[in-house]
């Protein structure tokens, strides 16, 4: 492992890419939402290796915040980072909160754009966003890279689990209450292919505070129940927390 500059490089065997670590990124509880750092690459590859569908991310971002047909909120530097983990990590990815399928969809196009084929599940508890979410990833032409499931995301966890599913990515983002995100975050380990990546949505965000667990806890959730013998923090992004399978 090298280090420069808050960066950690970690070597990797000959036929796989290399990664970077960003342990200068942690940003603590009293600091949620001051400040939300930039794209850095996760992995190891030129900047124009992604094309022009990863740059067309920060295009659609006027104001740090992705714009398109389908209703969703991502920053700018959570799309790209969904984009490279989802093009670059191999095995199956798993995403748990379609809602109308925008970080869906650009997983979908990472996925095909990959040109490997690979097993992407995104999965939400409400039908009708399912439904809506199918509708706009027709229409985007990207409904076979992707199968849609109806189901509670820690139901389904347990049905990975019961299956013996290993996913190389897993981006988490069907709930924001600590309840939810603890029940999620203390499966994670058995589901997550080692070596493969977790990305929490929001867990950089103000509303998560102690006395709003109810409706926002995500970063606490994920320090409390995310266990450190098995994850490796690697970095904050945007509004995203990611860890990565030991």
């Amino acid at each position: 492992m090298e280090s420069t500059s808050g960066i950690e490089r970690n070597s990797s065997p000959p036929k796989e890419r290399a990664t970077f670590r960003h342990p200068d990124t942690w940003v603590s509880e009293s600091g949620l939402g001051k400040m939300f750092h930039e794209f850095r690459q996760t992995f190891d590859f030129p900047s124009e290796f992604l094309g022009t569908d990863f740059t067309k991310l920060i295009e659609d971002s006027p104001k740090g915040m992705l714009v398109r047909k389908i209703k969703g909120w991502l920053r700018t530097a959570d799309a790209l980072k969904i984009y490279e983990l989802a093009y670059f990590t191999d095995g199956a990815i798993l995403e748990l909160g379609t809602y109308q399928g925008l970080a869906t969809s650009v997983i979908a196009t990472a996925v095909r754009n990959s040109g490997r084929q690979r097993e992407f599940t995104s999965v939400d508890h409400n039908p009708a966003w399912s439904m809506a979410a199918n509708a706009n990833l027709v229409q985007a032409g990207l409904i076979d890279c992707v199968e849609l499931r109806v189901a509670e995301a820690v139901s389904f966890i347990d049905y990975a689990i019961a299956t013996e599913r290993q996913y190389g990515f897993i981006f988490v983002d069907h709930s924001h209450a600590y309840k939810d995100m603890i029940a999620a975050c203390i499966r994670l380990d058995r589901i997550t292919a080692h070596g493969g990546f977790v990305l929490f949505h929001d867990f950089n965000d103000s509303r998560n505070r102690r006395d709003n667990f109810a409706k926002a806890g995500v970063f606490q959730a994920v320090q409390e129940s995310v266990d450190l013998q098995h994850f490796e923090f690697y970095g904050t992004y945007g509004c995203c927390g990611l860890y990565r399978r030991r």
